[in-house]
């Protein structure tokens, strides 16, 4: 028992604070940070991907929004799918085209799909449909910096690039003042180790409202995938080429304010892992899978951890000395501030709380994300982009 509690603190250590530490160690023995890639005249044919359900309060900014980009619009074209769409998303964007036109695009094509199948089979049949070099992905809701098309292009006249990450910078208006401190906190935590891989070898994941892929590397996505900005990074990596994230490239979002839809969120990228793991072996394979240790220390030990926790508090009173008692006494203590945040939100305007808070409720998204992914009832699909964060 004593070395199972050893065993899982080093783990919950070495998940949270040994692999970043390793990542910035490995950074400065590299030294001076490597400047980011400054692409030539070309400008390759780009094609925008939105898939969208259900957008006609948000289609028509976001379109607008895609016209201030500084990217030539003659070698842009835009492809939209509507996933069975039941209000007048599909009417707004034909409304559109003619504004889209006389700006100058390349081509606009709308697809208007009866069903909704989900996001995986609306992205699949947007890059069948694609005549460009180069794949953007956007969602509905975000809106792009003006140079943001231009600097995912640059970093992809890399040859050894095959996909890029933008970065999301979350706002938080009046509305949301104070609700948001934990999740701007865990992007700050997030940018820094995918800056990091990115700048050693590969990022594991792209930021799903702003990334860039070669066209020819897309692979084909099974339609019921979760995270699909996980899955088709990680088959550009396993072809060969690496994945890179660039602060260059910038989308805004608001903070959500409401508590349910952050926790639908974290419970759905969490059973998305889930199905990463216990679905592609390959991922599993430090021969099949180029960025294994990446992806086993950023993906695959978040999902262990509430399994550690429970062994280091099994371990620290089972053993019943003072040292470990106080060990998993102070663990508790930890959960239980946490569960403080729970109860009384406004709690979480203290750092120390909202950390507290944040570790509890991902650590319990796992476990109830493990459960929904495995329940045979489950129904992943979900239908309202602003209630659920969609797909």
């Amino acid at each position: 028992m004593q070395h199972l509690f050893w065993i899982s603190v080093f783990l919950m250590f070495y998940t949270y604070v040994g692999y970043p530490l390793a990542l910035w160690l490995i950074l400065r023995s590299k030294g001076a940070a490597q400047p980011e890639v400054v692409g030539d005249s070309a400008s390759p044919n780009v094609s925008i991907v939105i898939s969208a359900r259900n957008e006609e309060q948000t289609i028509e900014n976001r379109l607008l929004d895609i016209l201030k980009q500084t990217y030539p619009m003659g070698s842009l074209e835009l492809v939209i799918v509507s996933d069975g769409s039941t209000d007048g998303t599909v009417s707004k964007l034909r409304e559109m085209v003619p504004t889209l036109e006389s700006a100058g695009l390349n081509r606009v094509d709308i697809v208007d799909l009866a069903d909704n199948a989900g996001k995986p089979n609306a992205l699949n049949l947007a890059a069948q449909r694609c005549q460009g070099e180069i794949l953007v992905m956007a969602d509905a809701r975000q809106t792009f910096d003006s140079n943001a098309i231009t600097a995912l292009v640059a970093e992809l006249q890399d040859p050894v690039v095959g996909c890029v990450s933008g970065e999301l910078h979350l706002i938080e208006d009046d509305e949301a003042r104070g609700s948001g401190v934990e999740m701007g906190l865990y992007w700050k935590y997030e940018r820094f180790i995918r800056g990091a891989e990115s700048k050693i070898s590969s990022v594991i994941g792209m930021t799903g409202a702003i990334y860039a892929i070669r066209k020819p590397l897309y692979s084909k996505i099974p339609e019921d995938t979760l995270i699909d900005d996980v899955l088709i990074p990680m088959n550009v990596i396993r072809q060969g080429f690496r994945a890179k994230f660039t602060s260059s490239a910038r989308a805004f979002d608001k903070v959500s304010i409401s508590p349910g839809q952050e926790w639908q969120r974290k419970v759905r990228t969490m059973a998305g892992n889930w199905q990463l793991v216990l679905r592609y072996r390959w991922l599993l394979s430090p021969k099949q899978n180029p960025a294994f240790i990446s992806f086993l220390s950023h993906k695959v030990m978040r999902l262990l951890v509430p399994f550690l926790i429970v062994t280091t508090l099994l371990g620290g009173f089972i053993l019943m000395t003072p040292f470990y008692i106080a060990a998993a006494t102070t663990l508790l203590l930890g959960l239980s501030v946490g569960l403080l945040g729970v109860i009384l939100p406004l709690s979480r305007n203290v750092r120390i709380v909202s950390l507290a808070f944040f570790f509890l409720v991902l650590n319990a998204a796992v476990v109830v994300g493990l459960c929904r992914y495995l329940d045979p009832r489950k129904d992943m699909l979900w239908t309202d982009a602003h209630k659920d964060q969609p797909w």
